[in-house]
């Protein structure tokens, strides 16, 4: 469930123009103005080049709606991570796009936490505690193995693929969204230290 951000000048009332869409189902702060966004989402390159969002938790009715499957995205290395960056200097924001292979998604928790605390229960003796305990440690596991064999696999392309300058002002300084969260940033609109990310919900 990614956390999601509310971008919002204090001064002008603005927040940067992105597509709509990308927080998908999100609780939020009940706020006006601004920009509600994720710090970045999952995108299907599409034959003309296009980087359709797959916003959560909607991303496989969405790809389905497209003509792809998870296996078939995959398999044709067309599954991108874009994740939001925000240019120090003079507030832009700007999408940094990343190989990312998402065949196992949360398909590993799904599947590896009810079947550990089963054989961690069952066999092995553990009290429910320490078999949830154990599910979710092996679950982690899981992630970082996968995220380590994906890291390894992309690590050169995805060098490629990295925002090197701001197409607004050439400045090479970035920061996240995540990172920027209850910090000033400057405002591309009235260009006062006065934009913060500030936690909205989650989607």
């Amino acid at each position: 469930m990614p956390t999601i951000y509310r971008i919002q000048c204090k001064a002008c009332g603005k927040g940067p123009k992105v597509d709509n869409g990308l927080a998908g189902w999100v609780a939020t702060d009940g706020r006006e103005g601004g920009e509600i966004l994720p710090d970045g989402y999952l995108a299907l390159r599409l034959d003309d080049g296009e980087f359709k969002p797959l916003p959560h938790p909607a991303e496989a009715s969405t790809l389905r709606g497209l003509g792809f499957t998870w296996k078939e995205a995959a398999r044709q290395n067309r599954l991108f991570r874009v994740t939001f960056k925000i240019c120090r200097t003079c507030g832009c924001l700007c999408e940094e796009r990343q190989h990312n292979d998402w065949r196992t998604g949360c398909l590993a928790a799904l599947i590896s936490i009810p079947l550990t605390m089963i054989l961690l229960k069952f066999v092995v003796n553990c009290s429910w505690g320490a078999s949830l305990f154990g599910a979710y440690l092996s679950t982690f596991a899981i992630f970082g193995v996968v995220s380590l064999f994906n890291w390894t696999r992309w690590r050169k392309p995805n060098r490629e693929l990295k925002l090197k300058k701001c197409p607004r002002c050439g400045m090479a300084e970035f920061t996240t969204i995540s990172r920027a969260a209850g910090k000033a940033l400057m405002c591309p609109h009235c260009q006062t230290q006065n934009m913060r990310c500030n936690v909205a919900g989650i989607s």
